[in-house]
């Protein structure tokens, strides 16, 4: 058994054969930067420099798409807000090879406990500022990555997927690609919590801080 999993009796090993594997990225954008935020306090990174570095940890391999996933911001509720997201979103149209996919965030109120008017004041108090009425939800976000990642497998678009999160709930979704023949490696930000990802994952790639010395911005 080689270091890919593939039995010697292959033919393509009998007969000398080199197969460049196709790698596919697919990074979940917010749950990315929280990671990048928690781990290293900063969060901007070179995406270019990023995918190469995922892709050439192991040799005969070629990059053939970033998938970027995220939630766009509401400029009527968050002015500030969008514009940044907006000059970070132009940079990355820029990157090459990658592809940008956006949801939406819903604002959701927030039914806070009961809480009387002096707890509230102390609170607020330590807080610095006044208890949030309201969050923003993304939506469709997640789905959009499970249905390409799947989709891409399915029709035999890459060999190797590598999956940029820590949400346990695409487990599903690397079990089922994973049975179409296709290995499905995860980027972890250092110490960020994901284990059941990476109990399903094949192996697991440490995005700290050797990794991400060329790649900041």
């Amino acid at each position: 058994m080689n270091t890919w999993g593939l039995v010697d009796s292959n033919p393509q090993f009998l007969s000398g054969e080199v197969t460049v594997e196709r790698v596919a990225i697919f990074i979940d954008g917010s749950n990315f930067y929280h990671a990048l935020k928690a781990a290293f306090g900063r969060a901007s990174v070179k995406f270019d420099e990023l995918a190469l570095a995922l892709t050439n940890r192991a040799t005969d391999r070629k990059l053939l798409r970033v998938h970027y996933y995220n939630a766009a911001y509401d400029q009527s509720t968050d002015p500030q807000g969008y514009a940044k997201q907006q000059a970070f979103l132009a940079n990355l149209r820029r990157t090459p090879y990658v592809t940008l996919n956006l949801g939406r965030l819903e604002r959701r109120h927030i039914d806070w406990p009961d809480i009387d008017v002096d707890k509230r004041r102390k609170i607020e108090e330590v807080l610095g500022q006044p208890l949030p009425e309201y969050t923003h939800v993304e939506k469709g976000v997640d789905t959009q990555l499970v249905v390409d990642m799947v989709r891409l497998a399915v029709a035999n678009t890459y060999d190797v997927a590598v999956l940029v999160s820590g949400d346990g709930d695409f487990a599903p979704a690397v079990e089922f690609v994973k049975q179409l023949g296709k290995h499905v490696e995860l980027g972890r930000v250092q110490n960020w919590p994901c284990n059941r990802l990476r109990d399903v994952c094949d192996i697991e790639i440490a995005i700290d801080e050797d990794m991400l010395r060329s790649c900041w911005v």
